[in-house]
């Protein structure tokens, strides 16, 4: 695994392609709880369902997932924390019965001159935390990662797996 220089790198390089947190599958309560808890935080700019339903609305209620078969992808813009934008892409896992959720960001949508490796770790561990999940997977963006491999390339580092001080 990378070193907290590297990771550190890595997270913010600008090369084009975005930065992806893929947690481990998780019940549907949590991926409710984490979606209730980033939305105070962002402006929703779009929620579609695989048949291109806008459910954007739907997401202040009790349940933002209800009715959703297949996946729902949300584009969250205008935060302030520590990532100004955030893409969440949310699906179930049929098999497990469970439900998976990928968070993308761009690396320009992080402030590099205040970024501060430990801060990002935090914040991922407080999404682990609502999420519930085995372990999550911080990394570039690749289409053809296999799903919760941490050998697999692009990655930067996961939770079982973190960054070594060097």
């Amino acid at each position: 695994m990378a070193t907290e220089s590297q990771a550190q790198k890595w997270i913010l390089d600008c090369d084009g392609s975005f930065r992806d947190v893929t947690f481990t599958p998780t019940s549907k309560d949590a991926i409710v709880a984490f979606v209730k808890y980033l939305l105070p935080r962002y402006v929703v700019s779009s929620a579609l369902d695989n048949n291109g339903g806008d459910r954007a609305s739907q997401l202040q209620g009790n349940d933002p997932l209800q009715g959703i078969d297949g996946y729902i992808h949300i584009v969250l813009k205008d935060g302030h924390g520590l990532i100004s934008q955030l893409q969440l892409f949310i699906d179930e896992d049929r098999e497990l019965r469970r439900h998976c959720v990928e968070v993308s960001f761009h690396p320009g949508d992080i402030d590099a001159r205040t970024f501060r490796l430990h801060d990002f770790r935090a914040l991922i561990e407080e999404w682990n935390t609502l999420l519930q999940s085995d372990d999550y997977f911080v990394r570039y963006e690749n289409a053809s990662w296999k799903l919760y491999d941490p050998d697999g390339l692009g990655m930067i580092y996961s939770r079982r797996r973190p960054p070594s001080v060097a």
